[in-house]
């Protein structure tokens, strides 16, 4: 195991030198990890979880973000800043910063692209069905696979 110069873990060898990326997310009764070959970041939130949306949005989102969430009745309001959080979320750890640093730099470009700090990202979301709301985000584009 060794860290990269913003604290991000990742462990060393493999049979190819290359090594392994990973990152971790938990939500309420939940823990998920993201394991790849290349850098990753991974978020997941409980879609029971009712923050207070429009507060964090003001601080954290676009303003073109914050506006559409706005416009949007309660329930989509509440899945859409879900969505639009966990990517943002994803992004910010697939960097190593983290949301309270990296969270104005991550701008959610459709559902399946970003960009962070003016490099292209790619998203990936999953769990709706599961009762939570994932995305993964990588530099590259990648095959998703989740498993129990």
């Amino acid at each position: 195991m060794t860290t990269d110069e913003k604290g991000k873990p990742r462990c060393l060898g493999g049979s190819e030198g290359r090594g392994v990326e990973f990152n971790l997310s938990h939500t309420v009764g939940t823990t998920i990890v993201a394991v790849s070959k290349i850098p990753v970041g991974i978020d997941i939130e409980s879609a029971m979880r009712k923050p207070r949306a429009l507060e964090i949005a003001q601080r954290f989102f676009s303003s073109a973000e914050t506006v559409k969430l706005v416009a949007l009745d309660p329930v989509e309001r509440m899945e859409y800043f879900l969505r639009l959080w966990v990517r943002k979320e994803a992004m910010t750890k697939l960097d190593g910063e983290g949301i309270l640093l990296g969270a104005s730099d991550a701008q959610v470009l459709d559902d399946t692209h970003g960009e962070y700090r003016g490099r292209r990202v790619w998203l990936a979301e999953f769990g709706r069905d599961l009762g939570f709301m994932g995305a993964v985000a990588t530099w590259q584009p990648i095959q998703l696979e989740v498993k129990s």
